[in-house]
């Protein structure tokens, strides 16, 4: 441990008298493990300060012992003359100051000191390696994109997907139940929804001409919404998905011909961020 020293005194040469000071700097090497003995270097600077003084350096190297107890008020086998969190449990790396998380990043330099993370982040986490930290990443268990808050983008090719499912759910007839096979469909819609969380749905409903508008209408608010139901029920957060019936007002299709008409007869996802 270096320090430094400054004293003073008064010499008398030939019965005449002068002050002096003195100007030191040295180092201590605590031996052992209980560090009661050092070794000790030290160069001191005199001057008298007075015309016929001498100066001159000395240079001293000796022992010091420590007696008595040494003081480690806080108990992690640092002593408090070496600590530099006397108060607090630490570990000698950081000069007896605390990582509470054992990340290697001591507690006052560290932004989540409960939680093991990286120094890139300043002791975050980002449990998933997208490169956005736990506290800003809306999916952080998987990872994802800085441009989506760390969750991952849905694919054109998904969104596909999810249309040409949307086109062979199918009802009772005209009715609003799902039959067997179209539950297991959705089954599917499910997990890519679960997959990419930060997203919600809303579900279309549409109906061919055939019937009154009204009833198309009505039928297709239905249908919507018993696949919006029938999603909610597997776990979908109500307020990531909702539903929506257009009727016969947006074919996807001729309604002239039966392939035509069975086109219109459909479920729509509409992704939305």
């Amino acid at each position: 441990m270096p320090f430094l020293e400054l004293g003073g005194g008064y010499s008398i040469f030939d019965s005449q008298g002068a002050g002096y000071f003195n100007l030191g700097a040295g180092i201590e090497l605590w031996l052992g493990k209980n560090k009661k003995t050092a070794l000790t270097f030290e160069t001191l600077y005199k001057n008298t300060g007075e015309t016929y003084g001498v100066k001159h350096f000395q240079h001293l190297m000796g022992l010091a012992f420590l007696f008595g107890g040494i003081k480690d008020r806080d108990g992690d086998g640092i002593p408090d003359r070496e600590d530099s969190c006397p108060d607090v449990p630490g570990i000698a790396l950081f000069e007896g100051c605390p990582d509470s998380d054992g990340d290697g990043i001591q507690d006052s330099q560290d932004a989540c000191p409960q939680v093991p993370g990286t120094i890139k982040f300043n002791g975050c986490p980002d449990t998933d390696g997208d490169g956005v930290k736990d506290l800003d990443d809306q999916c952080p268990e998987e990872a994802g994109t800085i441009e989506n808050n760390g969750c991952p983008e849905i694919t054109q090719e998904i969104i596909e997907r999810l249309q040409e499912i949307g086109q062979i759910i199918h009802f009772m007839t005209n009715s609003s139940e799902l039959d067997e096979n179209s539950r297991n469909i959705l089954d599917e819609v499910y997990s890519t929804l679960q997959f990419y969380s930060n997203y919600s749905v809303v579900v279309e409903g549409h109906t061919d001409s055939s019937g009154r508008v009204s009833f198309n209408q009505t039928l297709s608010e239905r249908r919507a919404n018993a696949v919006m139901q029938y999603l909610i029920g597997k776990g979908i957060s109500p307020s990531r998905i909702s539903a929506k019936g257009y009727g016969e007002t947006r074919p996807a299709d001729t309604n002239e011909t039966a392939a035509g008409r069975r086109k219109n007869r459909r479920v729509e996802f509409n992704i939305q961020k």
